[in-house]
C-alpha cells in the first residue's frame, strides 16, 4: 500500500490513515471513508 501511495504522492502527500477493522456488510472486499475539501 505504501509503495502505490508513494508513487502518486511524491511530494506533499495527503493525510491518511488506515486501519484494520470488521467490515460494515460481509459481501465487502474493502470500505472506503473519506473527507475531501475544494480549495
Amino acid at each position: 500500500m505504501n509503495e502505490v501511495y508513494n508513487k502518486y504522492f511524491e511530494k506533499n502527500p495527503p493525510a491518511r490513515a488506515t486501519i484494520g477493522a470488521q467490515l460494515v456488510l460481509p459481501s465487502l472486499l474493502f470500505e472506503i471513508d473519506a473527507i475531501a475539501i475544494v480549495d
